[in-house]
Formats: structure tokens, sequence, C-alpha cells
């Protein structure tokens, strides 16, 4: 099945909060007319002598890697090695930088890159940053937290501290995983991402954004979905300057909106529902009706031309044969012939006749075969698949004349 045609509406925004410095970073690349696009988000750490730098590394070494390995129709490499091989080079890259500037030890970064193709969403993600989709009026994460913030949300759902204490628990924000030139701990990289559907959006943001509650969120998104990416952006930075927060940390954000191929995505949603429908279906059941609209004008053709004398459906001539064993059990006769009771001169004719009919109907259907034409007229009398059961005349041993069946 063709992939979904799909355009993005993106954008991205940054603001420093409280902070001194802008320790963020952010790129949004989605160019008109290419297959795919990408979005790299680092939020540094180590102070304004090295996060500043570490988030810029790290957006940049990622970007240049994904950027470098994209052909004209997709990642050359695979989209899920490529994503990894660019984060593990990020990380040799902050290791090389201090091993030259010793003083810069203990700086580091969060990773979200992610790669837009078609209807599919891949990422891979390192620290704290959130990966959203909203979908349907709701908003989910789709990567993973790599902070003590779940293991405190859990402590909270268990009754051991309250929700309070634990909003503002100190450990809360401390990274279990971060590009940092060590090895790295934790790596969030599915292997097939995410299906994207028309009218979704995804949202890349540093941690900052979380100074707004999930619910906020969500509610901005729902009020602003009809809109354009950018004025979402907006949206979003104005809500988290509203709050007025003095510890509001760095805040970037890149918004994308996006826009399947309607036609397409409904005639893939029929299809499998129809397939679906199909495989579920007992055998008996797995019959098509004819279409009601005339397909050719070889329609009246077949109308007026006459089916061969002895080709009957099976259905049919099951339904004689069967009549025609009982009286020949009757009788004593072979149960494979029957006695026609015709005068030998009308039976000559009549084999003549349907032998000439047969000859004909079965030279067209040749022709029409090796001349590569569809066979429009059964095109439009098409209905239950049925085989042909070809009857012929010859004499028994006692030299009558009988009807037997042939193949």
């Amino acid at each position: 099945m063709p992939r979904n045609e799909a355009t993005y509406d993106a954008t991205s925004a940054l603001i420093r909060g409280a902070r001194d410095h802008q320790e963020d970073a952010v790129i949004v690349d989605f160019p008109v007319g290419s297959p795919l696009g990408m979005v790299v988000l680092a939020d540094g750490m180590g102070g304004h002598a090295a996060g500043d730098v570490a988030s810029k590394i790290v957006m940049t070494e990622v970007f240049c890697e994904l950027k470098f390995q994209t052909s004209d129709a997709a990642l050359e490499g695979g989209v899920r090695e490529t994503l990894l091989a660019a984060a593990q080079g990020a990380n040799e890259c902050i290791a090389a930088h201090i091993a030259e500037h010793p003083e810069a030890e203990g700086m580091g970064a969060t990773l979200i890159g992610l790669v837009m193709e078609g209807e599919r969403l891949n990422w891979v993600s390192i620290g704290d940053s959130p990966l959203y989709l909203f979908r349907a009026g709701a908003l989910t994460q789709l990567n993973e937290d790599h902070s003590m913030a779940p293991q405190i949300d859990q402590m909270i759902a268990s009754g051991q501290i309250d929700a309070e204490t634990g909003k503002n628990h100190p450990d809360r924000n401390a990274l279990l995983s971060v590009l940092s030139g060590d090895e790295i701990a934790r790596i969030d990289c599915p292997k097939d991402g995410v299906a994207l559907e028309h009218a979704d959006i995804v949202i890349a943001a540093s941690d900052g954004i979380q100074f707004l509650d999930h619910e906020v969120i969500e509610g901005i998104l729902r009020d602003t979905k009809g809109k354009p990416s950018q004025a979402i952006a907006t949206a979003l930075i104005k809500e988290i300057e509203a709050l007025g927060d003095p510890d509001q940390d760095n805040t970037s954000i890149a918004v994308i909106k996006v826009e399947l191929d309607q036609a397409q995505s409904d005639m893939a949603a029929a299809l499998q529902a129809a397939f679906h429908t199909f495989e579920t279906a007992e055998p008996s059941e797995r019959m098509f009706e004819p279409p009601e609209r005339v397909r050719s004008h070889r329609k009246a053709d077949l109308a007026e031309t006459p089916l061969p004398v002895f080709e009957h459906h099976v259905a049919e001539a099951e339904a004689e044969a069967e009549a025609d064993d009982d009286a020949a059990d009757a009788d004593g006769m072979n149960s494979e012939t029957v006695d026609v009771g015709m005068a030998e001169d009308d039976v000559a004719d009549a084999v003549e006749e349907g032998v000439t009919a047969t000859d004909a109907a079965e030279a067209e259907m040749t022709a029409d075969n090796e001349a590569g034409a569809p066979d429009e007229a059964h095109e439009e009398h098409r209905g239950p698949v049925r085989p042909v059961l070809r009857l012929g005349l010859n004499r028994d041993a006692d030299g009558k004349i009988v009807l037997e069946r042939r193949g």
C-alpha cells in the first residue's frame, strides 16, 4: 500500500525564563518538497561556561549527522540506526571537548532527535526533555523520562509522600541519563516509532515547559489546535511567562502540526476494514456482489450470443446428473451415461452444432487472452465463480447413443 502524503506546519520558540543564560538549543528543519522533516533539541547543563556549549555541540552534531545521511527518499542507514549513531557521535564530541577543556568537566545535555517521514514518527531521546503527542483532544508523553520524576510520582501514587512534597522534591529533576561524554546509561529509541494521524500535533520541548501542569498544556492545545503552529507555540510561551515563577527554567519548544492526505487516509482505512472483514468471514460468506454499472459495450454482444449447447454450470449439471444416476440405477445402466432418446441423425446434428458453438467460444477467449485484452464481458457479469462441467454424446457397448461427462 502506498505511503500517505504528508505536509507539516512546524515552528520553534525559545525563552530564557528566570535564568541568566540560555542553555537550550533547538533546530527545526522541514523543507518544502522534502519527504521528511527533523527536529533536534538539547537542554544543556554545567553553567554558562559549559551548558550552552554542550547543548550546541549536541544539537549541531546530531542534526549534521541526520542531514548527512539523508538521501532523496529517506535516511540511507535506516531511521533508528541513524538516530542511535547520531546520539553516540554527539556523546563522543562532548568527551572530546572535555578532553581539550578540562574546566568543562561536568558538562552535558539532554537530547530529543526526531524524524518525521510520511505518517511515521521516529525519535531518539536521552534525559528528561519531553516529547508529546496531542491527538483527539488528549495529550500523551511519548518518550521515557530519564529523571527521578517517575519514581517520585510512583511514591506519591503509593501514598509514601503527598503530592505537594513530590512536586517540590529536591531530587525530582536529577537526571539518570545524559550526554556527558561517559557511557550513556539509558536511551529511548523505539524500533517502530509511532504512526501519525491527520491533525496530530507533535511537541518536543525542554523540561522548562513542565512548569505548566499537564492539564494546562492540554487545554492550550485544545484551544489552539485549529491555528498555525506559530500561534500554538506563542500561546504556550505566553502561558509560561504569565506564571512569573522566579525559578522558571530555560524553555525551548518545537511544534509540528501533521496534515495527511485525507483521501489516501480514508482509502487506507477502508481497505484495512474490508480486509479484516474478509479475513474473519466464513468461507461461504466470502462472495462479492457484481457491480451495478455497465463496464463494457460487450454486454449487449454477450446477451445476444447463445452459450455453447453442452456447457452447464456445475450446480445445475450436478442436480441433473444426480437425477440421471438415480434413474440409471433403477434401469441397471452405467451411472455416468444417460440415454438421450434421440434419433441418430438428430443426435449427429446436435453434436455438430454444440461442438461448433463451443469451439467458437473457446477460440474467441483464446484470441482475447493472447492479445492481452481484459475479459470485460465476464467482468460485467461477475458473480460467484463456478467450474464448468462438459457433457458429450457417445455410444455404449451396445451401440446406444448416450450422454456422458467429459472432464
